[in-house]
């Protein structure tokens, strides 16, 4: 049990927070997410475009779009793919893995897509799916780093404490083992 202490973790949990300005009518995305990079290959995805693995690395997300004369304010926690490397720089959206959208292909409500993932640009769209309002940004999404807590271990950490838990228990038991035939062996008075 108190090998557990001994245990470096993988990686950890990262808390950012993002921001898109620019839009054609005024408005701004303003949100967070909180990931862990599971498989440590330096960057966060969602899926469809992560595996089973790295599709579940967002554990949370949240934005809204507030002040633009063409599309209303919204607020979503709706997903449907993040990419964002972890070793780039402070930009989401600035390479054909990154990316964000919410609502992406949606029959109603509205969508949000970011990135040169989703939209084949640096930029992003804000889509008012009902009314057919939209209102388009050429600037990046903006990321910056909250908070990074919640060390998750890797996998194979699991296997070195099963083993070395493994190896204590066998050895307390030869000890006791020793201990119990060397008080069979003292004389008796």
């Amino acid at each position: 049990m108190f090998l557990g202490v001994l245990v470096l973790p993988a990686s950890a949990q990262l808390s950012f927070s993002f921001q898109q300005k620019g839009f054609t009518g005024g408005g701004v995305i303003n949100g967070s997410f909180t990931a862990v990079d599971l498989n440590n290959d330096g960057s966060i995805y969602a899926a469809p475009w992560g595996s089973l693995l790295t599709g579940l690395e967002v554990t949370q997300f949240s934005f809204s779009f507030t002040g633009d004369t063409f599309v209303p304010d919204f607020t979503s926690t709706s997903l449907g793919v993040l990419g964002f490397d972890l070793n780039g720089d402070t930009f989401l959206g600035d390479s054909l893995s990154e990316g964000i959208a919410n609502n992406w292909f949606g029959a109603d409500g509205f969508m949000y897509a970011a990135g040169q993932g989703p939209v084949n640009s640096n930029g992003g769209v804000v889509i008012d799916l009902t009314s057919g309002g939209e209102s388009a940004s050429e600037q990046l999404v903006t990321v910056s780093l909250q908070d990074a807590s919640g060390a998750v271990p890797e996998p194979s950490t699991y296997g070195v404490l099963g083993a070395v838990s493994l190896a204590t228990l066998a050895f307390i038991r030869r000890r006791q083992r020793t201990i119990r035939d060397r008080s069979t062996l003292v004389p008796q008075t």
